[in-house]
């Protein structure tokens, strides 16, 4: 179990994958915020207060929300596109998800800054 619950928001098109990152990432010991609303992601990125986003790619106005997004949160993308780049990010997420992988990815975003 980590020391502190760091915050996590996760943002995906596919609310059943929605659900398991955060089941995932709760029994790690992670705080999420899943967000239900696809459209309020891009603002909650700027707005809110996160150790890391986990966000899906596709949904519309996350790519474009990335640059404006908190600073100090690590962003992971989440795609199923071959050779999808964008500036900002710390991590990208391949789906189908890997459960091992997207447990190490968050860690080493956000575990290694305390």
């Amino acid at each position: 179990m980590l020391p502190l619950r760091k915050k996590v928001l996760v943002g995906d098109s596919d609310d059943i994958v929605l659900a398991i990152i955060c089941h995932i990432l709760n029994r790690q010991g992670f705080a999420t915020e899943p967000i239900a609303d696809r459209a309020d992601i891009p603002r909650v990125m700027r707005e809110g207060l996160y150790d890391a986003m986990i966000v899906d790619a596709m949904l519309e106005g996350v790519v474009e929300a990335l640059p404006s997004a908190q600073l100090h949160a690590k962003r992971i993308i989440l795609t199923s596109a071959d050779g999808i780049s964008v500036d900002g990010v710390h991590a990208t997420l391949r789906k189908p998800l890997e459960f091992e992988e997207l447990i190490s990815t968050v860690r080493n975003c956000v575990v290694q800054d305390t």
